[in-house]
């Protein structure tokens, strides 16, 4: 192979999605005469983020929210100079999880959801130093639920739940992950709908703002955030 296809780097980070880019940033900030290069098998930045124009505004078609227990993402927008808009949300009767459940509910399943989530928020909360750790590593979420969740109503809107925010099925995730990611999300209601959850802004300019701020950024310091001659053979 001739020498012209080798360059030597400090640091080499796979993928120019909000964690590579974000990886490269900090690196350079640490470490600002570093020598860096962020290589992307698709021929964009934004991994898991993208927006397309859709007339005045833009569409995303991955992730598009954000809600205050992600204070890093926040702090990001706010360093970008990023506008953001709040979700509005309109009351069409039913609840949703950051008060309850997305369909009605009779009181006495509205008092078991709701039993159940102060639950997963308690340990959620310690779930890491917890002395069942290991215990809840061992089981799925779907066991737990199976020998806890009485109504079928509330067990449905607890595995819509998992399935919504995990995009795992409950049968497939440790108990202990999952209590372990509502703790980093302030609980329950963190990543439910509404405001204060997980949906509460949007970026009308698209979420892929995110990472093409942070590409313009890198690039300015001689970083280029993809290269088109790595490919993982995956579909884009």
């Amino acid at each position: 192979m001739s020498d012209k296809c080798w360059s030597v780097h400090d640091v080499c980070i796979l993928g120019a999605g909000l964690s590579g880019l974000s990886c490269a940033r900090k690196i350079l900030r640490m470490r600002p005469r570093s020598s860096i290069v962020v290589l992307e098998a698709r021929a964009r930045v934004g991994g898991r983020t993208l927006s397309v124009p859709a007339g005045a505004d833009s569409v995303d078609l991955g992730g598009q929210w954000v809600g205050p227990a992600q204070p890093k993402c926040l702090e990001l927008i706010h360093e970008l100079k990023l506008a953001t808009v709040k979700q509005q949300w309109f009351d069409n009767g039913f609840n949703n999880f950051s008060s309850g459940s997305s369909v009605p509910l009779t009181d006495e399943e509205d008092r078991e959801l709701k039993a159940i989530a102060a639950q997963l928020d308690g340990w959620a909360a310690e779930s890491a130093c917890h002395p069942h750790a290991a215990q809840w590593d061992a089981l799925s979420v779907s066991q737990f639920f199976d020998g806890t969740v009485k109504s079928a109503v509330v067990r449905r809107e607890l595995d819509l739940l998992v399935r919504t925010v995990t995009a795992s099925e409950p049968h497939d995730l440790s108990f202990f992950y999952f209590l372990f990611f509502l703790g980093a999300c302030g609980g329950v209601a963190g990543v439910g709908d509404g405001d204060g959850g997980a949906q509460s802004f949007r970026l009308p300019c698209g979420a892929q703002q995110l990472s093409l701020g942070m590409a313009e950024e890198l690039q300015a310091q001689g970083v280029h955030p993809f290269s088109q001659r790595f490919r993982t053979g995956r579909l884009p």
